[in-house]
């Protein structure tokens, strides 16, 4: 154990005992079969929190602040008042709750500074807002109807959805936003200040509309910022725009759609059958939010750490972010990642200051996309299919293991490693300045 490093200490059958000390950390999670227990000690937090069965006690005692969350069969309520921010996370064998969980949808709020990221699932709506600089909005959702009602410096949020109908109207500085959903579409205009970023998502479509200040246009139209989504039947559609970067990704049926925007802020959906994935990244915070049908997510980044903590049925995830290093750990039914970023080098999963790395895997794919200043690397496999590009000035590392295969890549300034390991195959493949060298073990 050094300063800025993590050290995994047994990893058993389905046992996973974690210790990390840090300069001004320390971490010890123990989980057992369906229990957890998880101490962070940081400069002024202390964080434990214990998840059993059906129920989780969170209690978070800082400075001044004292936190308390007990989520129980079907119920979670949760009330905690910090400096400017709010971060709670609980998680339960099928549900996370910020707010409140009721019959089979789920709402995660987090708070931080002037950010608010809202996420409610419903059976088969997804329905995100973000929400920054000087805008908050606050869902409550209940069996079939919300009505939602937030009052800041001079604006008035009202929303009210009825069975299968969204209206919202809000009022700010002049401007008004008028929002209505239908049982196959949405509708979405608001105006603000100088920004706007509006996500609904609903069954299988997505529509987006940002006005601005003079400039009116449909699929997103910002000052040098351009964000389009388009969702339909089983396709979809994603142009980034940024300053020198264009990409463009098109994702069916079971892939991912991973999205970058913005100089330092980035917004990640990944929409998939019954899958959602939104990442908001901010200035120097990150909020991730992960629900699938028995998975939970949660990553959140402050001033410069990150805790992650993933449960699901046989798997468990966890990611600490520190100042310029990760650790992640990821274990699953017959697979395990370990992926580690430090000084110079990137793993999947990784978010700094102006990077972004997302790793998604699903039933027999990966998709890994990572963004930095002028560099994107996008790694995809398939059934037999690899791809891979990327483009990077220093190092990159990714490992994916799954059900009989084996994929490293490691691309340094001018050699690229790869190796794949399959049922009965070996090939390896090692590029450096101007040589090319194969090895097939058959």
């Amino acid at each position: 154990m050094q300063c800025e490093r993590v050290m995994v200490m047994s990893i058993q059958c389905e046992r996973v005992m974690v210790m990390s000390i840090q300069c001004e950390r320390v971490m010890v999670m123990g989980i057992q079969y369906e229990r957890v227990m998880v101490m962070s000690i940081q400069c002024e937090r202390v964080m434990v929190m214990s998840i059993q069965c059906e129920r989780v006690m969170v209690m978070s005692i800082q400075c001044e602040r004292v936190m308390v969350m007990s989520i129980q069969c079907e119920r979670v309520m949760v009330m905690s008042i910090q400096c400017e921010r709010v971060m709670v996370m609980s998680i339960q064998c099928e549900r996370v709750m910020v707010m409140s969980i009721q019959c089979e949808r789920v709402m995660v709020m987090s708070i931080q500074c002037e950010r608010v990221m809202v996420m409610s699932m419903q059976c088969e709506r997804v329905m995100v807002m973000s929400i920054q600089c000087e805008r908050v909005m606050v869902m409550s959702i209940q069996c079939e109807r919300v009505m939602v009602m937030s009052i800041q410096c001079e604006r008035v949020m009202v929303m009210g959805i009825q069975y299968e109908r969204v209206m919202v109207m809000s009022i700010q500085c002049e401007r008004e936003m008028v929002m209505s959903i239908q049982r196959e579409g949405v509708m979405v205009m608001k105006m603000q200040c100088e920004r706007v970023m509006v996500m609904s998502i609903q069954c299988e479509r997505v529509m987006v509309m940002s006005i601005q200040c003079e400039r009116v246009m449909v699929m997103s139209i910002q000052c040098e910022r351009v964000m389009v989504m388009s969702i339909q039947c089983e396709r979809v559609m994603v142009m980034s725009i940024q300053c020198e970067r264009v990409m463009v990704m098109s994702i069916q049926c079971e892939r991912v759609m991973v999205m970058s925007i913005q100089c330092e802020r980035v917004m990640v959906m990944s929409i998939q059958c019954e899958r959602v994935m939104v990442m908001s990244i901010q200035c120097e915070r990150v909020m991730v939010m992960s629900i699938q049908c028995e998975r939970v997510m949660v990553m959140s980044i402050q001033c410069e750490r990150v805790m992650v903590m993933s449960i699901q049925c046989e798997r468990v995830m966890v990611m600490s972010i520190q100042c310029e290093r990760e650790m992640v750990m990821s274990i699953q039914c017959e697979r395990v990642m370990v992926m580690n970023i430090q000084c110079e080098r990137v793993m999947v999963m990784s978010i700094q200051c102006e990077r972004v790395m997302v790793m998604s895997i699903q039933c027999e794919r990966v998709m890994v996309m990572s963004i930095q200043c002028e560099r994107v690397m996008v790694m995809s496999i398939q059934s037999e299919r690899v791809m891979v590009m990327s483009i990077q000035c220093e190092r990159v590392m990714v490992m994916s293991i799954q059900c009989e295969r084996v994929m490293v890549m490691s691309i340094q300034c001018e050699r690229v490693m790869v190796m794949s390991i399959q049922c009965e195959r070996v090939m390896v493949m090692n590029i450096q300045c101007e040589r090319v060298m194969v090895m097939s073990n058959d």
